[in-house]
Parts: C-alpha cells; structure tokens; sequence
C-alpha cells in the first residue's frame, strides 16, 4: 500500500503564498496550519500535477515505479525489524526462564530488604 510518504519522498517546491492571517503547526513552523489556504494550494498543485502527469507519461510511470519500490523497501524493513523484535524477546525469555531457574527461592528471602532502614528479612518472615 503506497503512502504519501512513498510518493512524495526526494519532492520539493517553493511556493510564494500571500495570507492575511497565517497559521503555522509546530515550531519550526514547517507546515502550513491554515485550512482555508492548505487547500487552495492543494488544488492549485493538483491540477498542474495531473496536467504534467498526462503530457509526460514516460516521467509518470518511472515516478510511480519510484513509489512502488520506496514503498517495498518499507515493507521490508517493518518486516526485518518485527523479525529481530521477536527473535530478541524470545532470547530474552529464554535467558530470563534460565536466570529464574538457578536462583533458589530461600535465597530471594532472605536477601529481601523491609522498610526505612533497610532491615533484613529472615526465610520465616518478620
């Protein structure tokens, strides 16, 4: 499934846009937060984009073949890292099943620490 992501990923523009009032989203003020203006520009972009898109069919396909493998290549690294996520978990299950094993229950009691002062707690309990 391609995302916006994919398909916009290495574009760039400049656009010049006069706002009475703009808004802005975060700090850097990289996006444009305006609603009314957002979407006079996307049409604007739009249409000359589909324009394009019909004159240049040979540009169309090879940027649609761009966004198909950046999407692929997505895949594949979500893919390898949920591998590696399970592979790691399992280790450490694994690891944490043998740690439990060789600690002797009396041990964990007796070394439990009670209260402000940290006062030892014997097997019996106090």
């Amino acid at each position: 499934m391609l995302t916006a992501d994919d398909v916009m990923s290495g574009c760039a523009a400049l656009i010049s846009v006069f706002i009475r009032e703009p808004e802005f989203q975060g700090q850097n003020k990289g996006r444009l937060q305006t609603v009314e203006a957002a979407r006079i520009v996307e049409g604007v972009l739009r249409d000359a984009f589909d324009h394009w898109l019909g004159q240049a069919p040979t540009q169309a396909s090879k940027l649609l073949d761009f966004a198909i493998s950046r999407a692929d290549e997505r895949l594949r690294r979500r893919a390898e890292k949920d591998v590696a996520r399970k592979t790691a978990t399992a280790k450490a299950a694994a690891a944490g099943k043998l740690a439990t094993a060789r600690i002797p229950r009396a041990g964990l009691r007796a070394v439990h620490r009670r209260g402000r002062f940290g006062g030892r707690v014997g097997q019996a309990g106090a």
